[in-house]
Order: C-alpha cells, then structure tokens, then sequence
C-alpha cells in the first residue's frame, strides 16, 4: 500500500511539473489578448470616434433593417474601413444634406460609410445629433452622444465601434 502511495505521489508531482509551464503560458497568453476596458466620452469625441457611434446607432436603431430585424451591416464593424465627409451645408450634395429635416442652424453636415457603402448622414446643432431618418431625410428628435454611448455599452458595442473608428478616414471638402 505504501508503495502505491509514493507511486500516486511521484505521478502527481511529475504532472505538476509538466504542467507549470502550460499554466504559466496560457496565464500570460490570456493576459495579452486581454481587451482593455473601452470608454468614449461624450464631452470628448475626436472626429473619428463621433463618426462611428453616429453611424452605428443610425443603423442599429433608425434604419429600416434595423426596424425589421435584419440588421447584418451592424456585425460587419469590427473589420470594416470607413470613411466619414465633412461638408459645410453651403457646399454639401443632396445626398449629404438630404431632401429635408436638415435644421437651420445646421453649418455642417458628415456622411459617413462602411466600405464605402451604406452610408448615413447627420449634423450637429447645441450639441445634439440630427441623425438621418433612412428616407432621405433627417430625424425631426435629437439625441445626444450621451445617449448614443449610452446605447452603445447596453448593446455591447463599444469595443467593435471603437474598432471602427480607429478604421476611420476623415476627409473634408
């Protein structure tokens, strides 16, 4: 009985030690890959950043897709390039301005798209968002990035819309 017990012993020490290394390894694995806790401010968006949470939220909670319940284009940002035009109202086409709902205060007005498609508009005025109501137009209630961000972190968006915006070109015309 003794011996069966050095034996059980031994065993357990030889597979301790051939184990450390494995455990050491996909301890320290985890600890790189590890995603860093994500945070956008909604006091202070860098261009990129407002580009894509506009986007973003335009889709996930205004568009047509997204009110029938197909919204593939949302799980697409991740690995998605995008490209964001800023235009003063002045100088902005139709499909940048829209057809109507662009506020009076409005003095510009982004377009932003996904791999150089599905692209939305909005504008800013006091600090709220007129987001683009899919039809050609703007939506006639403001949000606020607050709100957005807000949104964001509920649907656990955040790390795929800062993915996005570190994906982002900004061009201004």
């Amino acid at each position: 009985m003794k011996k069966i017990i050095k034996y059980v012993v031994a065993f357990g020490a030889v597979l301790l030690v051939l184990m450390a290394p494995t455990a050491v390894n996909a301890a320290t694995h985890h600890q790189v890959h590890q995603v860093k806790a994500v945070k956008l401010d909604p006091e202070n968006l860098t261009a990129k950043q407002e580009a894509a949470l506009s986007w973003w939220y335009i889709w996930k909670h205004h568009s047509l897709m997204a009110m029938s319940g197909e919204n593939k284009v949302v799980n697409q940002l991740g690995d998605a390039k995008g490209k964001v035009q800023v235009f003063s109202v002045k100088n902005a086409p139709e499909y940048a301005k829209g057809r109507y709902g662009l506020p009076q205060a409005a003095t510009k007005v982004w377009y932003v798209t996904l791999n150089g498609k599905n692209g939305v508009r909005y504008t800013q005025v006091d600090g709220k968002y007129f987001l683009d109501g899919g039809d050609g137009g703007f939506r006639p209630e403001p949000v606020t990035a607050k709100q957005m961000i807000d949104q964001a972190k509920q649907d656990n968006a955040l790390n795929d819309i800062i993915a996005f915006s570190n994906n982002m070109k900004v061009v201004e015309k």
